[in-house]
């Protein structure tokens, strides 16, 4: 059965169709829609200035009735099925559409869609170049509504994140996931261990991909450098840590956000979910994101196809908050199309 998924395409001014651009998928929470996630986080404003095309796919009420992605479902883990695959196949009609820098296709989230990005980046490695979790918990730590609910209260045991990370090596995982994971102190929805578990988790992973082992062997001594400090950021203490791979590349970065609640910080009242003190999530992730790309991409089957005029939507639609960029730089539309999801297993 085909179902049909509805997402908002950010497409700034500066893009030209000849050249690549990177792309950032953005996943809303619980409650929320692609437009209120767009006001929050205000995600176009700092893609405008580095031409970066920004997705906001919708999850609808038939799907979930608090329209939360269904990450903690077996059929929505995997590779080819259910939610991951509706999400991929957004991003290649988006590249049918429009010219996409392959090697640099990101996804982030907020709570539940911190959750799906972590299945999407797991389940597609040799497509994401890089992941963003904010409130978010591990990759297939659940696998029922209850047991999500246990996650998100208490986390995880170590063991079992590290038997989880197995799973994604099994899968011929060949890259090194770069992760920036964010989570307020006074989370009391999800839980700040699993922010710690997260970190753990790709952790993992690059060891994993730089020595093949059994997961029951996996240990610390991965020869990453650590370094911890505090950071004042948007009226905020944050004890941020950074792990550098042996390569001395920044594979991930974790800020813990002192007296900040589930939502994402920095961001405009404008959205649901969002506290204008913190960090500025979302410079932060550009400037993450863009140091990151993949090793290789497959090259495009056909040449980029010439842009359609832009669909014009309401002025609510577009986020009132002006990007600093030149005058001369015009405020472009946000399109909105559907994507249809292929055939559920």
């Amino acid at each position: 059965m085909l179902g049909e998924r509805t997402y908002w395409l950010y497409v700034p001014s500066g893009y030209r169709a000849h050249t690549p651009a990177p792309l950032i998928v953005m996943l809303h929470g619980c409650t929320q829609h692609a437009q209120d996630f767009a006001l929050g986080t205000r995600m176009n404003m700092y893609a405008e200035q580095q031409t970066v095309l920004v997705a906001y796919p919708e999850q609808p009420r038939g799907s979930n009735r608090h329209r939360c992605w269904n990450w903690f479902l077996l059929h929505h883990q995997q590779r080819n099925r259910g939610e991951p695959a509706e999400i991929m196949a957004m991003v290649a009609q988006i590249d049918n559409e429009y010219s996409v820098d392959l090697a640099r296709v990101y996804i982030a989230g907020l709570s539940a869609g911190a959750a799906m990005a972590a299945v999407v980046a797991a389940a597609y490695p040799d497509q994401i170049a890089g992941v963003g979790m904010v409130a978010g918990v591990p990759f297939r730590v659940a696998a029922s509504p209850a047991s999500a609910l246990n996650l998100m209260r208490r986390g995880i045991s170590n063991a079992l994140t590290r038997s989880r990370t197995a799973i994604m090596a099994a899968a011929g995982y060949q890259h090194r996931m770069p992760a920036l994971i964010l989570h307020g102190t006074n989370d009391d929805v999800v839980a700040p261990i699993n922010a710690q578990h997260a970190v753990a988790q790709w952790r993992a992973v690059a060891r994993l991909v730089q020595q093949p082992t059994p997961f029951w062997r996996v240990t610390d001594a991965d020869g990453f450098s650590v370094e911890s400090y505090i950071e004042f950021a948007g009226a905020r203490y944050c004890d941020v840590t950074e792990y550098t791979a042996p390569d001395q590349t920044l594979l991930i970065k974790q800020y813990l956000i002192r007296a900040l609640g589930h939502c994402w910080p920095g961001g405009s009242p404008e959205g649901t979910y969002t506290d204008p003190h913190g960090p500025n999530t979302s410079a932060l992730l550009l400037d993450f994101f863009l140091d990151h790309a993949l090793p290789s991409a497959k090259p495009r089957a056909v040449p980029p196809v010439l842009v359609p005029p832009p669909v014009l939507v309401p002025a609510a639609a577009v986020p009132a908050v002006p990007p600093p960029v030149p005058a001369r730089v015009r405020r472009s539309a946000i399109t909105e199309r559907g994507v249809r999801s292929p055939a559920r297993a």
